[in-house]
């Protein structure tokens, strides 16, 4: 039996390469920093919610048909309303009682 002992420093990884590796690894493992393209699954349904909103905000633009506005059109207030939008002041006095 031999009492000499076994030389391992040949495979022994410096302090400051170790150090390194590890550092190297640690960096990869990090995750990516969110972008705005990697949080659009999470957003989804909230997209999809207020584009609901949009489209039903519409509804009430689209039920309204012609003769209910001519029906309308007899009330003051309205004739005001109207005339605020388009500026024209025949359709004030058109609109207004007793023409």
């Amino acid at each position: 039996m031999d009492d000499e002992r076994i030389n391992f420093s040949a495979l022994e990884v410096p302090a400051g390469r170790w150090e390194a590796l590890v550092q190297r690894t640690l960096e990869r493992s990090r995750p990516a920093p969110p972008t705005v393209w990697t949080q659009l699954p999470r957003l989804r349904g909230a997209v999809f919610a207020l584009a609901a909103l949009a489209l039903l905000s519409w509804v009430p633009a689209l039920s309204w048909s012609n003769d209910e506005l001519a029906e309308t059109a007899a009330d003051p207030a309205v004739a005001l309303m109207q005339y605020s939008v388009s500026g024209d002041p025949t359709a004030l006095l058109e609109s207004a009682h007793g023409w």
